[in-house]
């Protein structure tokens, strides 16, 4: 490998004065452990119930240095502590332990300890943000003052709704926390749907009272709900604006993604937002045109439009114009019987900590058993970017990815090279369709340190591998230095696959390549010779600071 002379300096543990060692911690007693807490109880919010708890438990002093924010304050678990005390103790913990990262350098401490307080520190992050949220929704103005573009777009800075607005506040795609937005798209897509005789006659009458006009907003407003409720159920429908499709909708928008995010941070309906991701769709009405969208309630509120805004202003004698109106509604029809049967269904005993994670929980492991795994915490900060680390259920880590496209046949070439991990599972066309368009791939977990750029050299086999950060992991085997391809949603064929449609602009591509240009190896060698003049710059040491600056 070209990377084999890159060499990492350790760190040595940063333990404060005062505190006892991980070897002394070691040979404690349970009691012994109460009395430092009390000890400490000041320092750390501690009151003598919150150290009885602890006791109560048996924690000796080696399961007290196992501790972590999640245990403590998980509402399922034997603790239970408040979050004040609970994250000074796993603060405490972490700094006995030498758990802290000297600045531009990477550590070398042991990988379980590491990634322990890597997924505390995400799962922190994670529980406070959907906590604002939640408050943030019961503190709210009424949403036609939040809806104001001013107001709105201030407020997005803060404690935003992903729902696109701005573009950096862009939300996971839906599809993968619910497969009932999935089965409605897949059907209203689906030109082949037959559409029963009855429900055709309803999308008439429909079309004719929507259209129509009426003394004022009120008895329109009525009359929709009235028509919806007779084949969607019962309509909560929320008046706002005028019967104007140029002025209103895009506030329409901004109004319903605040009523869907204060709806569901009220107290009447914690219960049901504790245990799943609150999944909706909701019906956008300006004037003869609609819109459907869907949201999920995760750390952040979530709005997507599941549709483009739709005219009901059609010649009812242009059939297949009449028949995609009738396919939208009959497609909602069965999505809200499936998401119906959900909540009918929806465990409400216990708090559940997957809600804020995607719905599929299993995969197919060489075609035959069904493995089951368990979500831990995201690998990346970017909403957009589905990638999360997991476990197998005999403790096995992994990563689960979310990717509209995959060249799974470029990362077993590499695996079985041993320049890649173990890609372990890759969707089919049938389980993509019913994600939305997302192959679920899982890959081999390999705990390591990114390399800030570009690519690898390749075999003389005809497949391009466009591989971008963090897409080379460097990591050590009995203190050796080693590398790993990570990343080929951008892998493909030689002249053949091409570059997806949009690219960063901020990134001095080599000639060529350009938004869906065919793959060329001759990029691939561009990069191999960026990556070789930035490594001959330091021989001896690839530290982060360098890399930040290649």
């Amino acid at each position: 490998m070209i990377f084999s002379n890159i060499s990492w300096r350790s760190s040595s543990s940063n333990i404060s004065d005062g505190l006892p060692t991980v070897e002394q911690i070691n040979e404690w007693s349970r009691d012994r452990v109460k009395e430092f807490l009390l000890e400490r109880g000041a320092k750390l919010d501690l009151e003598e119930n919150d150290v009885n708890i602890i006791h109560a438990q048996r924690v000796t002093g080696k399961a007290f240095l196992r501790l972590s924010e999640e245990q403590l304050t998980r509402e399922t678990g034997p603790f239970r502590l408040p979050y004040g005390p609970a994250s000074a103790i796993a603060e405490l913990v972490q700094q006995i332990k030498g758990e802290k990262l000297v600045t531009g350098r990477t550590r070398t401490l042991s990988p379980s300890l590491y990634n322990e307080n890597n997924e505390t520190l995400k799962r922190k992050k994670r529980m406070k943000e959907y906590h604002d949220t939640v408050t943030t929704g019961l503190k709210a103005n009424n949403p036609l003052v939040g809806a104001n573009p001013k107001n709105f777009f201030r407020n997005q800075q803060t404690n935003p709704i992903l729902n696109g607005r701005p573009l950096a506040n862009t939300g996971p795609p839906i599809t993968l926390y619910n497969d009932a937005f999935s089965l409605f798209l897949n059907n209203f897509n689906d030109e082949n749907l037959i559409i029963p005789p009855d429900f055709l006659k309803w999308a008439d009458k429909l079309i004719l009272e929507a259209t129509n006009n009426y003394n004022n907003e009120e008895e329109w407003n009525e009359k929709m709900r009235e028509i919806l409720s007779e084949r969607l159920g019962a309509i909560l429908l929320v008046e706002y604006g005028k019967k104007n499709k140029n002025t209103r909708v895009m506030e329409c928008l901004r109004f319903l993604a605040l009523y869907y995010r204060d709806y569901w941070s009220q107290n009447n309906v914690k219960t049901i937002r504790n245990c799943c991701c609150a999944p909706s769709f909701i019906i956008t009405l300006a004037g003869p045109w609609f819109c459907i969208l869907g949201g999920v309630f995760l750390n952040r509120a979530v709005v997507e439009p599941l549709t483009d805004l739709i005219p009901l202003t059609i010649n009812l004698r242009a059939f297949d114009k009449k028949k995609r109106i009738a396919r939208l509604f009959y497609s909602l029809y069965q999505a809200l019987r499936h998401l119906d049967n959900f909540y009918h269904n929806l465990d409400l005993g216990k708090p559940m900590e997957h809600r804020f994670f995607p719905y599929v929980r299993q995969f197919q492991f060489d075609g035959n058993n069904n493995i089951s795994f368990t979500y831990v915490c995201e690998l990346s900060d970017d909403p957009t970017r589905t990638i999360w680390k997991g476990t197998l259920e005999n403790g096995r880590s992994i990563v689960i990815k979310y990717t509209s496209k995959y060249c799974a046949a470029a990362h077993k070439i590499c695996a079985t090279a041993g320049f890649a991990p173990e890609l372990l599972y890759c969707s089919d066309n049938a389980e993509t369709k019913r994600l939305g368009g997302f192959r679920l791939i899982i890959i081999e977990y390999i705990d390591g340190t990114t390399l800030n750029q570009r690519f690898i050299e390749r075999d003389t086999r005809d497949v391009s591998y466009d591989l971008r950060t963090p897409n080379i992991l460097v990591f050590e085997i009995d203190e050796e230095p080693h590398t790993n391809i990570i990343d080929f949603d951008w892998s493909g064929r030689h002249n053949v696959d091409s570059y997806p449609s949009s690219m960063n602009e901020d990134i001095d591509w080599p000639p060529g390549a350009e938004p869906c240009a065919l793959l060329n190896k001759e990029h691939d060698r561009y990069w191999l010779n960026e990556l070789r003049e930035f490594l001959n710059l330091s021989k001896e040491e690839v530290t982060d600071k360098a890399l930040s600056q290649f």
